[in-house]
């Protein structure tokens, strides 16, 4: 029976624009050492490069989602959420760690309806109400003190790179922005991000961000203490609470410390003569309103 494994991260100033380091690219389903795989060849050149370097998949796929938070920050960040599925192939074993975002401890059931029972619109659920605490960040490193090879510092040092000397945007951030300008808009680190005065700033214009960068260079000498336990968790709280009303859930920098990711159990089955494994059911989470993965 043959064992084929997939793992899943879930993982504006112009100037040159920064490039991917080089890697291959012709379609290949194989690799006699290694291999890499995301959305995005920002990250992708990444992963390969710090698997050059000697790191190993742990230290790939933390790299790997710290650049993603910087030049796709629409889909994935370190204010949100991660799965990892990790294989010992020493023990045989899987691990799966859960650093799915949580709500906060002052969540109630009934915090998405309105007095009337109804739901409330689509705005108010993707506002500051649906800010839940991040575990990204913590799955990061959790990882990597358990797995990881390379130093920590390295790691992150890529996604710095990016966010100081900037990386093409592209066109699926583009659309996001577009469809959701009604939205977006009125976030001021967004559209300091993503707009040109009126005009939303077009595919493959080089972005920089100067905000994500320091607390980029935060996190490398502080770790995940900065978002949990220090004054980005601090600003994250602050500044989300002045947005909420007097009667909605609120953060506390308590939720933040209090953070731990969690080990669920796999779930297994076969398929064709292939062993599946995957990631066993999470709990339920909250969303992450996304301008505040910067301090």
């Amino acid at each position: 029976m043959s064992f084929r494994i997939a793992l899943i991260a879930t993982l504006v100033s112009c100037s040159v624009t920064a490039q991917p380091d080089p890697f291959p690219t012709a379609p290949n389903d194989t690799g006699k050492s290694f291999m890499v795989s995301a959305t995005n060849p920002y990250v992708t050149s990444t992963g390969y490069s710090i698997l050059k370097q000697g790191g190993n998949a742990v230290d790939a796929m933390v790299a790997m989602q710290l650049v993603m938070s910087v030049v796709e920050p629409d889909m994935t960040g370190i204010g949100g959420g991660t799965f990892a599925l990790y294989y010992d192939n020493k023990a045989k074993s899987f691990t799966a760690y859960d650093g799915r975002d949580e709500a906060p401890s002052s969540a109630t059931p009934d915090m998405f309806l309105n007095n009337d029972g109804k739901a409330i619109s689509r705005n108010d659920i993707l506002g500051p109400r649906s800010v839940a605490i991040p575990g990204t960040l913590k799955l990061l490193q959790h990882t990597h003190d358990k797995h990881g090879k390379l130093d920590w510092k390295q790691l992150v040092q890529p996604a710095i790179d990016y966010a100081e000397n900037g990386y093409s945007m592209n066109s699926y951030t583009y659309d996001i922005v577009v469809r959701e300008q009604t939205r977006l808009i009125h976030d001021p680190e967004i559209k300091a991000l993503y707009w040109e005065g009126d005009t939303i700033r077009p595919t493959g214009t080089n972005m920089t961000n100067p905000k994500m960068a320091a607390t980029l260079k935060a996190i490398a000498k502080q770790g995940s203490d900065y978002l949990y336990q220090g004054d980005l968790a601090k600003h994250i709280v602050e500044t989300v609470n002045a947005r909420l009303e007097k009667d909605q859930a609120k953060l506390s920098l308590t939720d933040f410390a209090n953070y731990r990711v969690k080990t669920r159990d796999i779930v297994k089955s076969s398929y064709r003569g292939n062993d599946i494994v995957s990631f066993g059911y999470p709990l339920l989470a909250a969303y992450w309103f996304p301008s505040l993965s910067t301090c």
